[in-house]
């Protein structure tokens, strides 16, 4: 399971996170994965992080696919 997340940081900015919740089966608890999808502008429009500039991982982003190799 997927959600994004909004953080407003001290100097103005909103950036958006992706947290995944996933098992972890060699500690047998859940663990969780947040990355950066980039922030928002002025105008509420997402600037795109580094990893999220191509199409094919805006739709994987989209669909709620992972594009992050740590996750199982």
């Amino acid at each position: 399971m997927s959600s994004l997340t909004y953080h407003l940081k001290p100097n103005g900015a909103t950036y958006i996170y992706r947290q995944d919740s996933y098992w972890d089966k060699e500690k047998k608890r859940s663990s969780s994965l947040q990355v950066c999808v980039g922030k928002l502008d002025a105008n509420g429009e997402i600037i795109h992080d580094h990893r999220f500039k191509t199409p094919e991982a805006r739709e994987a982003l989209e669909k709620g696919e992972t594009m992050d190799s740590r996750k199982p």
